[in-house]
């Protein structure tokens, strides 16, 4: 049987008074920024527009008995369709009263977010997003996919990757994500699909699977491949390669370079933090598109650079929804 004496009855009775007042006491409010914050460059549309998100950030304070709690954050993402050659009002802007957690760029005119586990959301230039449920997750290969990026694939399927494409050992390197039926399948590349493992990154256009690979025998070389077939590479001054690290993205048909760099003529040399020159890949016949001019995404891809080092920012006062009635 429990029993209790004077003095522990005394504790316990003032530990109650405590955590009441703490309760009775303790006041959570919430203040929003007076207006909104920009927020990164998550897609390259054409050689003058790009994808820039923008967010409105908050602070929340619990007053306690002892002491004060505070946390903050952003959310009530917007997307506008800015020019990132000459700084201009947005020629297309929305804002949400929720999240989709923007994350990359799926193609042309479309981005990507969610959670890519149980959900994965679209947003497409002049539309609302739209949030797909994912039901159900298989495959024969272990461990299970960590998904970092997504790109169009067959029939109207989406790839799936993780940080890197592993070339060997014994985890999934893949998976595809049916948004009709909400099912993703995991697997590893094998048979006529082997030449993918070990890709930086993949892409899919017009019924054509496009590899970026570092080259084995040439440092500072990006290979193009297409359908196993190389067709062009991309060749750098200078660079500073890790063999575990993956340096070469997709941004829908721009190709993201992430490079360290020595020379003081590039722009990324300028930059605190460094920049990322983007390149162009023209699919419809295989090759870079030399005459577009290289962009650089400074870090963390807020602002662009020219080849001469001009920069174009977009600050949160400059990411506004245009009326349509203005347009």
């Amino acid at each position: 049987m429990l029993r209790f004496n004077q003095k522990t009855f005394s504790v316990l009775i003032t530990i109650i008074i405590v955590s009441l007042s703490w309760n009775s006491c303790s006041k959570t409010t919430t203040s929003w920024d007076g207006g909104r914050r920009a927020g990164g460059i998550l897609g390259i549309v054409n050689d003058s527009l790009a994808l820039q998100m923008s967010v409105r950030c908050w602070t929340k304070t619990t007053t306690g008995f002892m002491a004060d709690d505070v946390s903050d954050g952003c959310t009530h993402e917007g997307l506008f369709l800015i020019n990132y050659r000459t700084k201009q009002p947005p020629l297309w802007g929305d804002t949400l009263d929720s999240n989709v957690f923007l994350r990359d760029q799926l193609s042309d005119s479309v981005l990507y977010g969610g959670d890519r586990k149980t959900r994965i959301s679209f947003w497409k230039i002049g539309e609302k997003p739209i949030v797909k449920d994912i039901r159900s997750w298989s495959g024969n290969c272990s461990p299970s996919l960590i998904v970092e990026r997504v790109r169009p694939w067959f029939n109207g399927t989406f790839l799936m990757l993780g940080d890197d494409i592993p070339d060997g050992g014994d985890s999934c390197q893949y998976a595809v994500l049916d948004t009709a039926t909400g099912l993703v399948e995991q697997s590893r590349f094998s048979d006529v699909d082997a030449w993918m493992a070990g890709c930086e990154d993949i892409n899919y256009f017009n019924g054509d699977v496009v590899c970026l690979k570092k080259s084995e025998s040439t440092s500072c070389f990006i290979n193009i491949l297409t359908n196993d077939v190389l067709v062009d590479s991309i060749v750098l001054d200078s660079c500073g390669f890790l063999n575990n690290m993956t340096v070469a993205f997709w941004m829908g048909r721009h190709i993201r370079l992430d490079i360290f760099t020595t020379d003081s003529s590039s722009p990324a040399f300028w930059k605190n933090g460094g920049a990322d020159p983007v390149v162009q890949f023209n699919p419809d016949i295989g090759y870079l598109n030399l005459a577009y001019p290289i962009t650089w995404l400074t870090m963390p891809n807020l602002s662009t650079l020219d080849g001469l080092g001009n920069e174009i920012t977009y600050t949160g006062s400059d990411l506004v929804v245009v009326p349509r009635s203005e347009l």
